[in-house]
């Protein structure tokens, strides 16, 4: 999930990340992770 979300000064955190055993490893948890940031980075936040 994403935490500390502080849009005035652009920073936004994820945190609370818990994958279960079956997605851990796995290249869909990259995946799974790779697009919470990449959302991130397009909402502008760093």
């Amino acid at each position: 999930s994403y935490t500390r979300i502080d849009p005035e000064n652009g920073v936004i955190e994820v945190g609370h990340i818990h994958f279960s055993k079956g997605l851990q490893k796995h290249a869909a948890a990259t995946e799974a992770m790779f697009l919470m940031m990449k959302n991130a980075f397009d909402m502008g936040y760093r």
